[in-house]
């Protein structure tokens, strides 16, 4: 079996876990067995998976997986059964019926809760147990969205997490994780898990990761290392590297390993990438995106004899049709990525208020959600000094980005480090050219330089406002781009792929 590890599948999902699902859909596509594994407690995720058309057989998460609650039936769990009983008062605490909070007074026991309905599907989500000022918290319960209570967390006088226990189907404690607040920093002090007749106790978050890929792989592979486990996420390398079952163990590298790609030789490493490079003999490979960053990565730790692979982390879909080119809006830049400070964005308001100039009815549109609060305010004070309110556009994020792609003209990147984008794969699948900073590690056969893309000097705002300015103002040079992208996404479909997978998988020595 081939194991994704990763935190959690929720609403809105970073490019990593959509990397993942794509994955997952390869490997069953093409007869390989393949499963995501999630560690946080998630209370709606298999009604996420539904959505995404992701078959429960195919995720496994932690918690369900001690709790027994991995194939569980949903039963209805509404506020209803409140609303009908006498016993009960019930006072709706919101101004409209997608807020959804109650009031609820327990008319025998003479205690008051707060409870929470998710509006899409009517079912509890947590229930609040209040003192008698109304005020202050005892403890919370957090329900499944298939309808048990999966969680209680207790609260101490200062309103903190102490204790979180998880229950099984029968109201059993199976994991119980206990909190402390040094210096007022939340520390894990113990875990206990409660799992096939045997209790043991843990120090931290990691060791109970460790503790689930190894039950797991046991599950799966009875004691032999038949299992490959595969990494996405910095926050389980460790417990991946520390596994105490044998296994395949794999590490994926989806930006850029080192701080400055100038000096790759040199550079500090990337904190997210950086204990399993010094620990790199821990795993049996290290997956990069693209050819160029492979040689870099086997340059610097020639000591090791851990593989390093190249295998593309997009994957392009041959069932897209081509779009009606008149149905695209030929005046709209767009940029898909999260906003955080690697990306740059600030930049992209900068190239685009020299094209605004030039072609007044230009507009940018910036998909996807943002990291905080500081990130958003720097592109907006970017946008209020050129003042551009009405033509540079926050979208936020969207489930539905293949209508994006397919009304749009031209993608725009001014990130300062990248490995290879997933949205850049999606972008040419769906004919959207790219015009990017030129910086590692970009692959040349998404990009396309002069082709269906254009790679622009790191910094060089003018010359991709040109770019861009062109590009807009030229309907057959933006036609002659869309289908050479199209062409180029051949080279990501899913029988390519899956061959570089295929390198992996039997173990094999890497080649490109």
């Amino acid at each position: 079996m081939n194991f994704f590890i990763t935190n959690n599948i929720s609403e809105s999902m970073s490019g990593i876990e959509h990397a993942q699902i794509k994955r997952l859909n390869l490997f069953h596509e093409e007869g390989g067995e393949a499963m995501i594994l999630t560690v946080k407690h998630w209370t709606n995720t298999h009604s996420v998976l539904k959505d995404i058309n992701i078959p429960n057989d195919w995720h496994l998460n932690a918690f369900d997986f001690y709790q027994g609650a991995k194939d569980v039936a949903k039963i209805k769990n509404g506020i209803d059964q409140y609303e009908n009983n006498d016993q009960y008062q019930v006072i709706f605490l919101g101004t409209n019926r997608t807020d959804y909070g109650y009031q609820v007074h327990d008319k025998q026991k003479n205690c008051n809760y707060i409870i929470q309905v998710n509006p899409k599907n009517q079912q509890i989500t947590s229930f609040v147990y209040l003192e008698p000022d109304g005020h202050t918290f005892k403890k919370y319960d957090y329900y499944d969205e298939r309808g048990f209570l999966s969680s209680r967390n207790y609260i101490d006088e200062k309103q903190r997490s102490i204790c979180e226990q998880f229950f099984d189907l029968n109201g059993n404690i199976v994991v119980e994780i206990k909190n402390v607040y040094p210096r007022n920093v939340p520390t894990v002090d113990k875990i206990t898990v409660k799992y096939q007749g045997k209790t043991t106790i843990l120090n931290n978050v990691d060791e109970f990761q460790c503790k689930f890929l190894d039950d797991v792989n046991l599950l799966y592979g009875k004691g032999k290392k038949v299992n490959n486990f595969f990494s996405d996420r910095m926050e389980l390398t460790h417990s991946l590297a520390t596994m105490q079952t044998p296994a395949y163990k794999y590490m994926i590298i989806h930006s850029s390993h080192v701080a400055n790609t100038h000096d790759v030789m040199h550079s500090r490493l990337n904190e997210n990438y950086e204990y399993g490079l010094r620990h790199v003999g821990l795993f049996d490979g290290i997956i990069v995106p693209t050819h160029t960053q492979q040689v870099d990565v086997q340059k610097r730790f020639t000591s090791t004899d851990t593989k390093i692979y190249h295998v593309p982390v997009g994957i392009a879909d041959p069932k897209i049709k081509y779009a009606p080119f008149d149905q695209r809006d030929h005046k709209t830049i767009i940029a898909v990525s999260r906003i955080s400070e690697e990306k740059r964005l600030e930049d992209l308001v900068r190239v685009f208020n020299l094209v605004h100039k030039e072609v007044p009815d230009a507009k940018l549109d910036i998909w996807g959600y943002a990291m905080n609060d500081f990130e958003v305010n720097k592109i907006l004070i970017a946008i209020n000094r050129f003042a551009l309110q009405n033509v540079v556009r926050l979208r936020g994020y969207t489930q539905n980005i293949s209508e994006v792609y397919d009304h749009s003209i031209c993608l725009a990147s001014t990130s300062r480090v990248e490995g290879s984008p997933l949205s850049m794969v999606e972008a040419i699948n769906h004919g959207v050219p790219i015009v990017t900073y030129n910086i590692k590690y970009f692959d040349p056969d998404v990009v396309g330089d002069g082709e269906h893309g254009y790679l622009i000097k790191e910094g060089d705002v003018k010359q991709m406002a040109k770019t861009l300015i062109n590009i807009l103002k030229d309907p057959f040079l933006q036609k002659t781009l869309s289908s050479r992208a199209y062409e180029a996404a051949a080279k990501f479909y899913p029988h390519e792929v899956w061959l570089k997978w295929q390198q992996v998988l039997n173990h094999e020595e890497p080649t490109d």
